[in-house]
């Protein structure tokens, strides 16, 4: 059954950013070991294996006899049972990447759905729309909800992956085009006795074309609002882009619902570069598809994870755990930003003072007494601005506030009625308050 129970963001590690598709076992439990030492302590609890887990040495998926995806060998030499155990031993949630639809290999193999006769060929929508556009030789194909064995398929993957398995966590991926699909991934989730988080990646951009309704997605415990995200700037942009759609849609958001802005590009990245051939060459940000390590600066880090704290985004640490700085580990385990992501409010935009915006996320339940207020320095130029309490979202009624400065860790003096206050932000960084009305 689908986890109508959590109330605040899931949070934890997603391995797609420091080993794309190619993660192998021993690399996940040196990061599993990492996130038990430090992460899990902090509360995260998730830990993804995102996508590729399947692809066997030839590029290929490899597939049981009812067409589902099963650990490839050269990945997980014996399945996923003793990482899930290891997880589990530990009090750690074990979670998987999805693609919506089933693998054409499926029919090539003449496979048949589990607990029937039907054949897999016969479920497969053979509009040439309805496939995921991005994965290339592997063609997954949209289930045709019409025809008889289409539920059944769906509900053969989560039998298999969450009642026999074990698994606890699934990030369906391109699941955005047929509301009937999604519908039968929510009916199969459901029926697990198990219970599970469902986490949709609908697809890049989704807040510049929604292609289906609000209410569809939130059926699930969340929803990538973004595309994928790297270090890079314009990536920061983007994320500002997507949550100021998307904060508009708060009163309709259930409270097991999430925003989630994707994964946190710290540590080492791309310790498998895709094979992008000459197309890497006339790439402008070529930089990024190589290994790295994360290229924020301290700033932009800050920067990164106020966006997810204010808006309640889920929190999943990317790269490799091994070679996260102080500095990073710090801002993942700040007990005052885990406590405005736990808030499960998401913030929203309440004032701009040239390029400076300002975002405030309420306590829950406390209206205009407590909460956080972010101040945003869109540029890349330090900037000195004097601020009413009206232009940081602060209510003219109360007599006086005290703010927290959380990133640099200090009591800002109590700001009173008619009284201004002189802040002065780098290039691209965030000042992070806690307000207290007193």
């Amino acid at each position: 059954m689908l986890d109508r129970n959590r109330k605040t963001p899931p949070r934890g590690w997603n391995s797609y950013d420091g080993y794309i598709n190619r993660v192998s076992y021993n690399e996940c439990l040196e990061n599993l070991e990492y996130f038990i030492q430090w992460l899990k302590p902090a509360g995260y609890d998730f830990f993804v294996i995102d996508s590729g887990w399947y692809l066997q040495e030839n590029g290929m998926p490899l597939l049981d006899k009812h067409g589902r995806a099963l650990p490839a060998p050269n990945y997980f030499p014996q399945g996923f049972t003793p990482l899930i155990e290891a997880c589990h031993k530990a009090g750690v949630k074990f979670g998987v990447h999805l693609m919506r639809g089933i693998f054409e290999e499926a029919a090539i193999q003449e496979c048949t759905i589990a607990g029937t006769d039907i054949p897999c060929e016969t479920i497969m929508n053979r509009d040439m729309q309805d496939r995921c556009p991005w994965r290339g030789p592997l063609n997954v194909i949209g289930v045709d909800p019409h025809q008889p064995g289409a539920q059944e398929y769906y509900d053969s993957l989560f039998d298999l992956y969450s009642r026999q398995w074990g698994i606890d966590f699934f990030k369906y991926d391109d699941i955005q085009r047929n509301r009937e699909e999604l519908d039968m991934v929510i009916q199969a989730a459901e029926k697990t006795p198990r219970t599970v988080t469902l986490s949709l990646s609908p697809g890049d951009y989704l807040y510049q074309r929604e292609n289906l309704p609000f209410k569809c997605y939130t059926q699930a415990n969340s929803m990538r609002i973004t595309h994928d995200i790297w270090d890079r700037q314009r990536d920061i942009d983007d994320i500002f882009d997507a949550w100021n759609h998307f904060s508009a849609k708060e009163e309709w958001r259930p409270d097991y619902f999430f925003f989630d802005m994707d994964m946190i590009p710290f540590g080492k990245l791309m310790l498998y570069p895709p094979d992008l051939g000459e197309e890497l060459e006339h790439m402008p940000d070529r930089e990024t598809y190589q290994t790295h390590l994360c290229r924020y600066t301290d700033a932009q880090k800050r920067t990164f994870i106020t966006q997810r704290a204010m808006g309640a985004s889920l929190l999943m640490a990317g790269g490799r755990l091994a070679d996260y700085t102080s500095y990073e580990r710090a801002l993942l385990l700040n007990k005052d930003m885990l406590e405005c992501n736990e808030n499960a409010v998401t913030g929203h935009l309440v004032g701009q003072k040239q390029n400076v915006q300002i975002y405030r996320t309420p306590l829950r339940g406390q209206g205009e007494t407590n909460g956080w207020v972010a101040v945003f320095n869109r540029t890349s130029e330090k900037l000195h601005l004097d601020f009413t309490r009206e232009e940081l979202g602060l209510c003219r009624a109360v007599e006086r506030y005290d703010l927290y400065d959380i990133w640099n860790d200090r009591k800002i003096l109590a700001v009173t009625g008619g009284e201004n206050l002189s802040l002065s932000i780098e290039g691209h960084d965030v000042l992070f308050f806690r307000y207290d009305a007193t």
